[in-house]
């Protein structure tokens, strides 16, 4: 699946505050993705997404990519 259409998705729904992918083999590159498309929403107040919380424990993600995924987000994760 591409993460490139749930990130759309979240952008426009004003309801999703919490997202738990956890257990879904979502992968490095995928993890980076996230990262840098939900940039733009984390805390800025720009972007019509009200998410605040994305979980993306016991996944398939190096701890190098978790890193700087933290790193992209900032208190967003």
């Amino acid at each position: 699946h591409d993460v490139g259409d749930l990130v759309d998705a979240l952008k426009v729904n004003s309801s999703i505050k919490h997202l738990d992918l956890s257990h879904n083999a979502v992968q490095d590159i995928g993890a980076r993705v996230l990262a840098l498309l939900l940039k733009p929403c984390a805390g800025t107040g720009s972007s019509s997404s009200s998410l605040r919380t994305l979980c993306l424990q016991h996944n398939e993600i190096g701890e190098r990519e978790a890193a700087a995924a933290r790193r992209r987000l900032g208190s967003f994760t």
